[in-house]
Parts: structure tokens; C-alpha cells; sequence
């Protein structure tokens, strides 16, 4: 497959999303009372940035093609579905994808649970009263043991010191 066989956006395409962005950017300045610079044209993008965006575009997706495409033969499938190329997203780039991906077959609201069948991020709950007693009394301890030790190494030393 050659490299013009690959392009999946048509630099067309790639200059309208330049636009797009020049008029949502005026769109902007607008609201911020700027007047944008004083630009009013559009943004023309030269054909090298064309093809460079292009071209990242056409990596990005046969990367992320590939990467479900090894998700999927991990869960040893025949073929890719939405939750492989989420998969492959959120473990490569830290993309998440709204509606894909975080749902389990076998998760408590198949069971009837209250979840949804929702995977989410772990979050550690806030240290419990009785825990931030626990770590003070160590710390305390911690720090008395350490002030004996001085104490000792102290005594010891000037015990060293008058026997010569």
C-alpha cells in the first residue's frame, strides 16, 4: 500500500477544519471583547502543514486500528468491536471514549445491581478518624524513641570523653 493509498483525510478535509478552528478562535475573541488580532481572513494552512496533519492522522488511526486489532485477538475474538479500540485508546493515549468501553457483561447491573455496569476509576477514600489517631500516636512514638537514642548516644559519648 503506498503512502497516497493511506491518507484517510483529503487535505480538503483539512482545510476545513482549519477554518473551523480560525472561526471558532474569532468566535472567542469575539466573546472576550478582543478584536482577534485584527486578522479577519481565514487561516491558510501551507502544504506542508496539510500534509503533516494528514499524515498524523493516518498514523493515529492505523495505530489505534492495530491496537484493537491485539485487544481483540487478547480476548481471542474474530472481530473488533467499540470496547477494543477503547481498550487500545485509554491504554495508549489516555483517551476516553463517552459510551465505549467501560462496560462490563458480567458487572453487578447485569445482576440487578445499582453500578449500571459502569467501570470507574478507583477512588481511595478519605483517611478515617481512627487511622489519623493510629499515625499520630506512631509518630509521637517515633519521635520519642528518637530523642532516647540522642540521649543515650549523647551519654555515651561523654562517657567516651572522660575516660580519656
Amino acid at each position: 500500500m503506498t503512502d497516497e493509498e493511506r491518507v484517510l483525510i483529503p487535505h480538503r478535509a483539512v482545510a476545513a477544519l482549519a477554518a473551523s478552528m480560525d472561526a471558532a478562535a474569532a468566535a472567542a475573541a469575539a466573546a472576550a471583547g478582543s478584536d482577534g488580532g485584527g486578522a479577519t481572513a481565514a487561516t491558510q494552512l501551507a502544504p506542508e502543514a496539510e500534509a503533516a496533519l494528514s499524515e498524523l492522522v493516518t498514523k493515529f488511526v492505523f495505530d489505534a486500528l492495530a491496537g484493537a486489532a491485539a485487544a481483540a485477538r487478547g480476548r481471542r475474538g474474530d472481530s473488533l468491536t467499540a470496547d477494543d479500540v477503547a481498550a487500545h485508546l485509554a491504554a495508549a493515549w489516555r483517551l476516553r471514549l463517552p459510551g465505549a468501553g467501560g462496560e462490563i457483561a458480567g458487572s453487578t447491573a447485569a445482576a440487578g445491581g445499582e453500578t449500571g455496569g459502569v467501570v470507574r476509576p478507583y477512588r481511595r477514600p478519605p483517611p478515617s478518624d481512627a487511622h489519623r489517631a493510629r499515625v499520630a500516636a506512631a509518630a509521637r512514638a517515633a519521635a520519642a524513641a528518637d530523642a532516647t537514642a540522642r540521649k543515650e548516644r549523647a551519654a555515651a559519648a561523654a562517657a567516651a570523653a572522660g575516660r580519656h
